[in-house]
């Protein structure tokens, strides 16, 4: 019996022996389920928290992406309108401001949209040849934004264009006396503009108020500055007496329409398009004579040539140089009387006025604006908002702008 016991007891022990290893291997094996479970968990929390904040960048960057699409297309927009606009100027910032908000509304940025919001300013800066557009889109809604309490977003575009003329000697006003004893240049009234050399080979006078000249102001004798708030870009230069440019000696003329009278009345003289007599029949008119043209609202594409004076008055007339080298009017009046009279308000005129001989004076009120050159004898200007602007006078060559913001 003794020996069953110790056998039975040696066969427990044995059992347990063997039994050990594979209750720990269970066990381990159990550890590493457990283990493998938990990091199972965790590994699908990290993927679920980094998928959201994914989505979220993808969303952020498509609404990014959206509103810098229209972003591009605000500029866009202001650009071409700047440079639509600044062709107007200086001579017409209404119309400049016209064609800026058909420009915007033709592509897709209609300022009576309560929701576009547009800014428009003529004379940027002070510079009668510059022209600012703003342009805002308001109240963009996000698209995935909302989900992080993004809602709308307003977007802006801005450009500045401006009308480049090139210099050199280009002139807005040449003044051939060199008469020391009295001006040869005299400007007053207000708030006049004048791009290009303003020159008299005798003495200058500036007088009136805020009168701003681009680049320079020259003279032979002396100048006389009276009144107050007047600019100039490059100051104001004596350099002497200068020869007559050879850009802007004129002859040859042809004719279109020839008129022997002494003195003519264009008004009832003329060759109208209309009953109304306001728009010419485009051509040269040239006059043996004196010749006299009172009207508003004149238009047309022509030229003036008289042997003798001009006198012109009336608003808001028109016109375009219809001669090749850009005359617009031309006096060979050589007396004491005024060579070229022209006075009225408002319009815009393309060309040069040139009495080498005589004397020219300018009056204009509301804006008159010549795109040309004065080349005379003598000039004298008065008004308010009158402005020259120097060009070739060719009305074939279209006005160079560029965006310069």
């Amino acid at each position: 019996m003794r020996k069953a016991s110790d056998g039975g007891s040696t066969r427990s022990s044995e059992a347990q022996e063997f039994a050990a290893p594979g209750l720990i291997q269970r066990l381990r094996r159990f550890r590493v389920r457990a283990f493998l479970r938990s990091e199972r968990g965790q590994t699908m929390a990290i993927y679920a928290i980094a998928m959201v904040a994914l989505l979220g960048t993808a969303a952020m960057v498509l609404d990014l992406g959206m509103f810098l699409g229209e972003r591009r297309k605000l500029q866009n927009a202001a650009d071409g309108a700047a440079l639509a606009a600044a062709r107007h100027l200086p001579a017409s910032p209404a119309l400049a401001e016209t064609a800026a908000g058909e420009y915007l509304t033709a592509n897709g940025f209609d300022p009576s949209d309560v929701d576009v919001q547009v800014v428009l300013t003529s004379s940027f800066g002070g510079e009668i040849g510059q022209f600012e557009v703003i342009v805002q889109r308001s109240n963009i809604p996000f698209l995935f934004g909302r989900a992080l309490g993004y809602m709308f977003k307003d977007v802006e575009a801005r450009a500045v264009a401006q009308v480049i003329t090139s210099f050199g000697d280009e002139y807005a006003i040449f003044a051939l006396n060199s008469d020391c004893s009295e001006a040869g240049v005299s400007i007053s009234g207000t708030d006049g503009g004048f791009v290009g050399i303003v020159h008299s080979n005798g003495d200058l006078t500036v007088s009136g108020g805020n009168h701003t000249f681009t680049p320079a102001v020259t003279f032979g004798c002396d100048f006389t500055e009276n009144g107050s708030g007047h600019t100039y870009g490059s100051g104001q230069v004596q350099i002497g007496d200068r020869s007559f440019p050879a850009s802007y000696v004129y002859s040859d003329f042809s004719c279109d329409f020839t008129f022997t009278q002494p003195n003519v009345n264009l008004k009832t003289q003329a060759v109208w398009q209309d009953p109304q007599k306001t728009v010419f029949v485009d051509g040269t008119y040239c006059f043996e004579g004196n010749v006299t043209l009172v009207g508003n609202d004149l238009t047309g594409t022509v030229s003036f040539i008289a042997q003798g004076r001009v006198s012109i008055s009336g608003s808001d007339a028109n016109f375009t140089a219809d001669d090749p080298s850009g005359v617009l009017i031309f006096s060979a009046y050589s007396g004491k009387q005024t060579a070229v009279d022209i006075s009225g308000s408002g319009g815009a005129w393309t060309g040069h006025i040139a009495a080498a001989a005589g004397h020219v004076d300018v009056t204009g009120q509301s804006n008159q604006a010549l795109m040309g050159s004065v080349i005379a004898d003598t000039v004298s200007l008065a008004g308010n908002g009158l402005t020259i602007t120097a060009t070739n006078g060719n009305n074939n060559v279209n006005p160079v702008v560029r965006l310069i913001e």
